[in-house]
């Protein structure tokens, strides 16, 4: 077991300990949640300051169901209140009179809470014999901590939250605070991206594809990484589903699960990827022209023309005089980049 692992309990206390946090984060987890399970046709949830407009908390549409979301089109409701029955009868009765825009009998109504909640059945069986929804759902904490072991990118990005010791693993949207602030002045991911929208499209329909090992090589290692990341952080989907793993334990702890993920290894080369697919997950690894299978990289980043990597030099704000020393000094190489004083390298100092 992972030393990330989210317990019932621990949703709990932290619901206890952070209310308003917690009132924030609980409907951006349960739509990474649904993203890391399925593809919605429509998904529409709000979070952080947007909890206090009114309306659905969450809404979305589901060719087919899974587990935790029904099929078909679902209104959710979420709260963290320590009243919970009290919290959910309000929303079920305020959602009765006022379902827009759904219809009753095409819908169900799902409420989901961060508390324990042990008399969840009895109230579901309760409201459904009430025969107004399709159907009635509720999710508590402990539904939680089941719908995370399932979902292993959300539940590593979750368990920052609760201040859960870190291991080898990260999600997408850490991993790329990592890399940015490698300099105080933070590479962007537009300056990784700039004029490979090619690229960027075959990056996107590799994640899309069956379960595969695929390869992205560059220049450099670290070129290919940042681009890797970079491309995923725009997709809702990829953020929710991939894992960035730096050892082989926590390399064949992941694998071992028939899941659905995205998974990018990091600073060693995997044993077991065939393992990997066969579990039905995606491995991208960046590779380098020296790599021993570099001419079978399946996405090719070529050395970006003097123009492009000054127009990238441009967006990262500096002035005329300061980008023709950035490209003498690297010739536009990401690596000397990378040391460069003028971006005030963190990780590079001596």
């Amino acid at each position: 077991m992972t030393g990330w692992h989210v317990t019932s309990n621990d949703i709990k206390s932290w619901t206890e300990t952070n209310k308003r946090r917690a009132e924030e984060i609980l409907p951006l987890l349960v739509k990474k949640l649904i993203l890391a399970s399925c593809e919605p046709k429509e998904i529409n949830f709000s979070s952080g300051d947007a909890i206090a407009i009114g309306g659905w908390d969450g809404t979305i549409d589901v060719a087919e169901a899974t587990q935790f979301i029904p099929a078909g089109k679902s209104g959710w409701e979420i709260g963290t209140n320590k009243n919970v029955k009290g919290k959910a009868d309000d929303d079920y009765s305020k959602r009765s009179k006022k379902p827009d825009p759904f219809k009753l009998d095409e819908t169900t109504f799902v409420f989901v809470t961060s508390r324990l909640w042990t008399k969840r059945d009895g109230w579901v069986r309760s409201k459904s014999s009430n025969n107004e929804w399709k159907d009635v759902k509720g999710i508590n904490a402990e539904t939680l901590e089941n719908w995370l072991e399932t979902c292993p990118a959300v539940h590593r990005w979750f368990a920052t939250f609760l201040d859960k010791r870190l291991d080898s693993t990260k999600d997408v949207e850490q991993a790329w605070n990592e890399y940015k602030n490698q300099t105080k002045v933070n590479i962007t991911s537009d300056f990784l991206l700039h004029n490979r929208e090619k690229e960027s499209k075959a990056i996107d329909e590799i994640v899309t594809k069956q379960p595969g090992s695929h390869l992205i090589k560059s220049e450099s290692k670290i070129e290919a990484y940042g681009f890797i990341l970079a491309s995923f952080l725009d997709s809702d989907i990829a953020k929710c589903r991939c894992l960035i793993i730096k050892d082989q334990e926590s390399w064949d702890c992941i694998t071992s699960r028939k899941q659905s993920l995205i998974l990018v290894p990091l600073g060693f080369t995997p044993s077991g990827k065939g393992t990997a697919v066969s579990n039905g997950h995606t491995v991208i690894s960046a590779i380098d022209e020296k790599d021993i299978k570099a001419d079978k990289a399946d996405i090719c980043l070529s050395h970006q023309s003097r123009l492009d990597r000054q127009e990238g030099f441009k967006k990262l704000g500096f002035n005329d005089e300061e980008i023709q020393s950035l490209y003498d000094d690297t010739k536009g190489y990401l690596e000397p980049l990378l040391r460069h004083p003028l971006l005030k390298p963190v990780d590079f100092e001596h």
